[in-house]
């Protein structure tokens, strides 16, 4: 090692160290012959500050060079260790990051690591639950997939390994991310749905509906592309779809239904992602349109005629008159009664509508029923 400096240090400056020679006296001794020039030599201190050569704190210097400045040369030492570093006999590492698709056949190929040579390499052994993942060939340092790689399974779609080398001269920071694909389609959570509109709901009436969900990320997840591709032959409905942190589906009528003319519809409700092909998810829509009493009973015939014997007891049925209704359930059940009937001689059955004598008759008479 070659060690020289120079440092201004009162009337003179050290030129060349020699840690073999110290002076203890006022007087030093000569310059040795090998000094390159002939001038006294003088006691001065050692200034240079984090150098410690021995307990001697003078030396022989030149008093006729008056520099300020010191140089320590070092080179030999860079040198050998950088060659010892290639050579693989020091300590080092390096950082790398690769990415992979989900799904490849297992033994696909992730990336080959910058294996040294005369050096093996394996996984660190803290984790070894990584290795049901991944492969690492100790010599060539491939790292292939040991298994079928499912990203929405995984634990995590990102994997910092470490590689160590043995003997333990070479450590390797690995990461590898797993890589989405469209693999997966849109589900709702259910894959039928009833609900009703009723007959008096107004246009633009909505009911909300369940958005569909995709595990995909990025373009691959579910999108706020929703259609109905069946069953709204006539237009009576429509999707509106509300972004926001949490988008909200609603199923809107587009007029007023009619139960009467159509009771019941039947969508097919389609969600479609942003993957390349898209995948599609499906949702049946069952929609039963509940009645309004908006309709009035109706007889079958306007009028209703009988001939019945004066001497006929009570309780002889004369005529059954029978009314229909468009409406459903309580709206549309039907009660009969007589409205009209001055001297009170019949009656009529309020459920079958058959009208029956009260008592004797006396004469002859038209009835008006309704």
């Amino acid at each position: 090692m070659i060690l020289s400096w120079q440092k201004s240090c009162g009337a003179g400056s050290l030129l060349e160290g020699d840690m073999g020679r110290t002076s203890s006296t006022e007087n030093p001794s000569p310059t040795p012959p090998e000094a390159p020039h002939s001038s006294p030599a003088v006691k001065t201190c050692c200034c240079a500050r984090g150098i410690n050569w021995g307990k001697s704190n003078s030396y022989r210097t030149n008093p006729s060079v008056k520099t300020a400045m010191y140089q320590i040369h070092i080179v030999p030492i860079i040198v050998l260790f950088l060659l010892t570093f290639a050579q693989g006999q020091g300590q080092g590492s390096d950082q790398l990051s690769w990415e992979i698709e989900e799904e490849v056949p297992p033994g696909t190929l992730v990336g080959t690591l910058p294996t040294r040579q005369g050096l093996t390499y394996r996984f660190a052994q803290h984790q070894d639950n990584l290795q049901q993942y991944f492969t690492l060939d100790s010599d060539s340092g491939q790292v292939r997939t040991r298994g079928r790689l499912d990203r929405e399974a995984l634990p995590s779609d990102t994997f910092d390994l470490f590689v160590q080398s043995m003997p333990a001269r070479h450590l390797i920071e690995l990461r590898i991310t797993v890589l989405d694909i469209n693999d997966n389609a849109p589900t709702f959570g259910r894959s039928t749905l009833d609900i009703s509109f009723s007959e008096t709901d107004q246009p633009g009436t909505q009911v909300i509906l369940d958005t569909a969900t995709d595990p995909d990320i990025g373009d691959n997840d579910a999108t706020t592309e929703y259609n109905i591709i069946s069953g709204n032959q006539l237009g009576d409905f429509r999707l509106v779809l509300l972004e926001a942190s949490k988008n909200l589906l609603y199923l809107e009528n587009t007029r007023t239904l009619d139960r009467e003319q159509k009771h019941h519809y039947q969508l097919n409700i389609s969600a479609q992602d942003g993957g390349s092909p898209p995948k599609f998810g499906y949702l049946l829509i069952n929609i039963n349109v509940t009645d309004f009493n908006d309709h009035n009973p109706v007889f079958e015939q306007s009028d209703y005629y009988a001939e019945l014997n004066e001497t006929a007891p009570p309780g002889t049925s004369v005529v059954k008159v029978r009314a229909t209704d468009q409406d459903i359930g309580s709206n549309g059940d039907i009660t009969y009664n007589i409205v009209s009937d001055e001297l009170n001689q019949f009656g009529i059955e309020a459920k079958t509508g058959i009208v029956k004598t009260l008592k004797k008759l006396y004469c002859y008479r038209l009835i008006n029923l309704s």
